[in-house]
């Protein structure tokens, strides 16, 4: 009911505002994609497949393609260099499997306004948000990846809200979409594969959407089932009462971070950690005789591994190689993250003298502790320093500055259509409860004419 019936006015402004900023965060996102090698890949594959022929394009490039397959290649490039928002108690990266299929279809429609854009891109995001919170991090510890299996949910309702479906018919296509979901966590160990889990969740919801509006039926119980429901098969304390808390009243959209740096989320408060005591105490590289960064299980088993140069991937997802290319460049964004560098001899010393440690307290700390690290490092003289973190930059608690947004988009996707370009497209972003459409925002995302 709540997916079917939201409107615009529903919704708090300050909510309404965030959500603007991460729909232009992930877009930036996706146009820096397709300079990567996963962007020029899709595109190479739906070339030499015959895909090549659509109304929906693939943004950054001169490729347009069905609906479906746009919305799948633009979330693996949203995906690709692990900057794009993320919901920290849910585990779920909600641009990814919203922002995509939102644009495919209003490509596919037409006619489309701002508002109803908007709107619909909000009710995918609480919904994706609230179906990770049934399951996490129960579901990530057991070797699932939240953004492949929620995804889908968010991508139809994406879908279903500017097909106008009614309550049934969506009930419908939240069936189709939970038995899509999927994604399993051992592709973050140096996979593009990884990347792909986000692009299906697109393509799934959007198919879910259609499916339900021509009168497939959808799985009625598909969250709660006792036999085969979604929260009880991925996670092993399932909270199926976390979705429709607060539904109406509470927008978890207003809890979603946007990243300053190019690594997952796991990671961000060790570099932030880090940061501050190099800050504080002045403290230099070449000074580091050990550092320890404790953690709870979940940030342990996905990000506290020990770092061997592989793929820029595997670099994204380790704390040992965040924590040491920040001591060495004071950043972690994507200059720091580059083939060349991840197997700089300078980071992999330091890396190898990072230790990250299990402290099975922090397990019972609950969600205010999801993310906290506590960083201590030792000099070689013997004095050591030290630093915790709750929430890493970019989260709500410590957001970004409208600056620094502007900065990252024009970091990102200047590149790519060009500094006007991405002048307008924050303008227009910015403007989507006014009287912006759809189409204007499109056509600023493809290629330009060389």
């Amino acid at each position: 009911a709540f997916a079917s019936k939201l409107r615009l006015s529903d919704v708090p402004a300050a909510t309404i505002r965030h959500a603007k900023e991460c729909i232009l965060d992930t877009i930036c996102c996706g146009l820096f994609g397709a300079i990567r090698p996963e962007g020029q890949a899709l595109a190479a594959a739906y070339r030499e497949m015959g895909l090549d022929c659509g109304p929906a394009a693939v943004w950054g490039t001169d490729l347009r393609v069905e609906m479906g397959h746009a919305a799948l290649a633009n979330g693996v490039m949203v995906e690709s260099f692990t900057m794009d928002d993320l919901h920290n108690r849910s585990i779920v990266h909600p641009g990814a499997v919203t922002v995509p299929a939102a644009l495919a279809v209003a490509a596919f429609l037409g006619n489309i306004s701002g508002r109803d854009l908007l709107t619909a891109i909000i009710a995918g995001y609480e919904t994706a948000i609230r179906v990770g919170l049934s399951i996490s991090p129960s579901a990530r510890l057991r070797g699932h990846h939240p953004v492949g299996l929620c995804g889908p949910f968010g991508a139809a309702v994406v879908a279903g809200s500017l097909l106008g479906l009614p309550e049934q018919a969506m009930l419908s296509a939240f069936g189709n979409a939970g038995s899509q979901g999927s994604g399993l966590m051992s592709a973050q160990y140096g996979f593009m594969t990884q990347r792909l889990h986000a692009g299906k969740a697109n393509h799934s919801g959007i198919l879910a959407a259609f499916l339900a509006k021509n009168g497939f039926c959808g799985t009625t119980n598909i969250l709660e089932a006792e036999y085969g429901g979604f929260c009880g098969t991925y996670s092993g304390e399932p909270h199926p009462e976390r979705i429709t808390a607060g539904l109406g009243e509470v927008f978890e959209t207003q809890n979603v971070g946007i990243r300053p740096y190019a690594c997952a989320g796991s990671t961000c408060t060790t570099i932030d950690a880090v940061k501050a005591i190099m800050a504080g105490r002045g403290v230099c590289p070449d000074d580091v005789a050990e550092a320890v960064v404790s953690c709870n299980e979940s940030i342990f088993h996905h990000c506290g591994w020990e770092y061997q140069p592989d793929t820029i991937i595997t670099a994204q997802f380790s704390i040992q190689y965040g924590a040491a290319v920040t001591l060495l460049e004071g950043d972690a964004s994507v200059d720091q993250y580059t083939a060349a560098k991840i197997r700089d001899p300078r980071i992999l010393a330091l890396a190898k003298r990072i230790r990250v440690v299990h402290d099975p307290e922090l397990d019972q700390k609950g969600a205010s502790h999801a993310y906290y690290v506590h960083v201590a490092i030792t000099t070689h003289s013997g004095q050591t320093y030290a630093a915790a973190v709750h929430w890493a930059k970019g989260t709500p608690s410590n957001p970004l500055t409208e600056a620094e947004l502007a900065a990252k988009c024009h970091r990102l996707a200047d590149g790519v259509i060009g500094v006007g370009r991405v002048d307008r497209l924050i303008e227009l972003v910015l403007s989507l409860d006014g009287v912006v459409q759809a189409r204007d925002l499109l056509e600023l995302l493809e290629a330009p004419a060389k």
